[in-house]
């Protein structure tokens, strides 16, 4: 293994992540949020199953898909990070952008070459157009995924630096997302979070 601590690399982005250390990912999902998720349906057994067919607003508000086969994702507003920000359209284009320059991550493969998104433009403030190679009506089914992670991207271009203008190293010892809990600490044993009392679903 590349990690003398697996816990010490926490960006899903990081062309050295280990996408085989499935406890990393999901604890670090905790600092995260996603655009929508699927709706919770209950069979005769009483089995909870995801219901892809209706995927429920999260961070966004809403997506339509345009007559060139573009989807346009409204932003709810007022949805603040663990540092204070603002979710906005830039936000989400830089994550993609990010994503794709390193052009090695799980998240440029997953969204680039698997959904067909060419880019991610931040129309204004909280709305964004993805662009696609060709249609895909189930392109509302990926707005649950966590890679790239959604992350607070005026946060993290203050921890960029020249040798490291995605702030790479930052985010491997921190998070910057907007989330349900915050990261408190960390150990080679483990990773402690913080339910935030701001989280814009209350209190978890």
């Amino acid at each position: 293994s590349p990690y003398p601590d697996k816990l010490s690399h926490l960006d899903v982005d990081d062309p050295i992540y280990l996408p085989a250390d499935p406890a990393t990912y999901v604890a670090v999902g905790l600092a995260y949020d996603v655009l929508a998720a699927p709706a919770c349906v209950v069979d005769d057994s009483g089995v909870s199953w995801a219901d892809y067919a209706h995927m429920q607003p999260r961070l966004a508000e809403r997506w339509t898909e345009g007559p060139g086969g573009e989807w346009t994702v409204q932003l709810k507003r007022g949805i603040r990070s663990h540092h204070g920000h603002e979710l906005t359209a830039e936000d989400v284009a830089w994550r993609f952008e990010k994503s794709y320059q390193l052009q090695t991550t799980l998240g440029s493969w997953r969204w680039r070459d698997v959904v067909g998104v060419q880019r991610a433009v931040a129309v204004d403030s909280h709305t964004v157009r993805h662009e696609l190679r060709s249609r895909s009506p189930t392109f509302p089914n990926w707005l649950l995924s966590l890679t790239p992670n959604l992350v607070d991207s005026k946060e993290v271009r203050r921890h960029a630096t020249e040798a490291d203008p995605w702030a790479i190293n930052w985010l491997n010892g921190n998070v910057a997302g907007f989330g349900a809990y915050d990261l408190v600490s960390r150990t080679p044993a483990g990773l402690d979070f913080r339910a935030r009392k701001d989280y814009w679903m209350g209190e978890p």
